[in-house]
This record gives structure tokens, C-alpha cells and sequence, in this order.
């Protein structure tokens, strides 16, 4: 079971990093408008944006897990059963 300060510290993980791609994101389209496009900057930024969308899928299930691991799910499921 997570405890609260692994919680704490997952939340902060996933902030900071989620922060960070996206600031990659909005970096590498600041590329794309100022200076000559070719085939590698557009193939940058649709990785970039891949792994932002990977991540936010990961943190999805992350929190499903923490809230199975936490009894929240199987509570609600035996008050709904």
C-alpha cells in the first residue's frame, strides 16, 4: 500500500515531469515557426507529443493501481454490489 509521502512524491514526479515534455513540445514548435522546417523537426515534435500522450496514459493506470492498492475500488465495489 502507497504510503502518503509516496504519494506525495509520485505527484510531484509526475508534475515536473509532465511539465518538462511539455515544455519540450512547446520548444520544439517555437522550431518549427521561426527557422526552415524539414522532415527531422516535424519528426521531433510528433515524438515529443508521443511521449507526452504515453506518459499521461501511464499515469493513468499508475492512479488505478494506487487506488486498488489503496481499497478505494473494492470498497465502492462491495457498497455497489
Amino acid at each position: 500500500m502507497a504510503t502518503l509521502k509516496q504519494r506525495e512524491l509520485w505527484f510531484c514526479y509526475v508534475v515536473n515531469h509532465r511539465q518538462h515534455l511539455e515544455n519540450d513540445i512547446r520548444q520544439l514548435q517555437t522550431n518549427l515557426r521561426y527557422r526552415k522546417v524539414d522532415a527531422v523537426d516535424c519528426l521531433e515534435l510528433a515524438l515529443a507529443i508521443e511521449r507526452l500522450n504515453c506518459f499521461n496514459e501511464y499515469c493513468r493506470h499508475t492512479n488505478e493501481i494506487f487506488k486498488i492498492m489503496s481499497g478505494n475500488e473494492l470498497q465502492k465495489a462491495d457498497s455497489d454490489g
